[in-house]
Order: C-alpha cells, then sequence, then structure tokens
C-alpha cells in the first residue's frame, strides 16, 4: 500500500501548520531582542520593518510588525492594492513589483558598469553581422538627420576636445584616421 503525498493528505497539513507554528514561536523570540523585524525572505532578503511594542489589557506585551502583518494579509508593501500572486508568496503588488525590479537594475548597472561594458564590448565585437547592422543604422541616421550631425559636431568642437585629454591629441588622431583610410581632409 502506498502513502499518499498529495498536499490534502491530513498528516501533511497537520505537520505544515505545525511547522508554521515553529518558526512564528522562533520568530518571536527573535524579535525581542531586535528592533528591526528578523524575518527572512529566501536567501539574502530581510523583512526590517520597524518593530512596536504593544501592552494588552492583561498587561502582556505583543511585538508586531507592520510589514509581516501586511504581507501575511497580502497587502502590497508599498501601497494598498492585493498582492499579485499568491497570498503568503507574493509581497507586492504588479506596479510596485515591476517598479522594484526597474530599480533592482538600475542599482546592478550602477554598481557592475566596468563588467557590464566590457560583456557589451565582447558581445558587439565578437558578432560581424551585429557590427555591420548597427553601422549601417548609424550610417543611415546620420543622412536623414545632417542637422543634427552638424550641430553635434559643432558642440564637440565648442567643446575642445571631444572626448580626448587635448585638442591638439583630438586633431592629431583624425589626420591619422584621415591617413589611415585615405580620406582627403
Amino acid at each position: 500500500m502506498s502513502r499518499d503525498r498529495s498536499a490534502n493528505h491530513p498528516r501533511r497539513t497537520y505537520f505544515t501548520a505545525w511547522a508554521r507554528q515553529k518558526r512564528a514561536r522562533e520568530r518571536a523570540m527573535a524579535r525581542q531582542s531586535a528592533r528591526v523585524c528578523p524575518r527572512r525572505f529566501g536567501r539574502f532578503g530581510l523583512c526590517g520593518g520597524v518593530l512596536e511594542t504593544i501592552v494588552l489589557s492583561g498587561g502582556a506585551t505583543v511585538i508586531r510588525c507592520a510589514r509581516c502583518e501586511r504581507f501575511e494579509r497580502g497587502i502590497c508593501r508599498d501601497c494598498p492594492q492585493r498582492v499579485a500572486g499568491k497570498v503568503g508568496y507574493a509581497r507586492r503588488c504588479s506596479d510596485c513589483r515591476d517598479t522594484a525590479v526597474r530599480a533592482s537594475l538600475r542599482a546592478y548597472a550602477q554598481r557592475n558598469r566596468a563588467l557590464l561594458r566590457a560583456k557589451a564590448r565582447a558581445y558587439y565585437q565578437r558578432d560581424d553581422a551585429i557590427r555591420q547592422q548597427r553601422n549601417l543604422y548609424k550610417k543611415e541616421w546620420r543622412r536623414k538627420n545632417p542637422l543634427k550631425v552638424m550641430m553635434h559636431r559643432r558642440q564637440q568642437r565648442l567643446r575642445g576636445c571631444g572626448g580626448f585629454a587635448t585638442r591638439e591629441a583630438y586633431l592629431a588622431y583624425h589626420r591619422a584616421y584621415r591617413a589611415r583610410k585615405k580620406i582627403a581632409a
């Protein structure tokens, strides 16, 4: 006779509830000596909500975290909407989640700027088809927007160096480039 391991099995339901209560007791013990909520979310996530102590009418004290209570009721962490996903798992509504993901990606890009630039350069240099496609697009854009190209070049001239340390270095680079490509000045 095989044992039923499905979610509807009474023993499994009992042990799930028991484990949940055990974690709640452990969390309550950890909160007694903390200023912010020590509840873990995943490997590195931490609730971090401010803990408040409430004294009940009989003199008993309860330490509560507003963030955790919102999480358990299925309310978004940042706004009053319902969470997008399963209650007890999801923490934000779809709008706030998208905003948080974009902010996270932006922060990652700022922290790892050199790495991401090296990866982009390697990707661009590794594939000739991509490089040719981008160059054709730039060439076509320049052909269709001569005024913008002219204004950009004027700004670079007025700025003085156009990305080079000195004006002389800028001019020397372009003289060498024209000589290499045999372009008339």
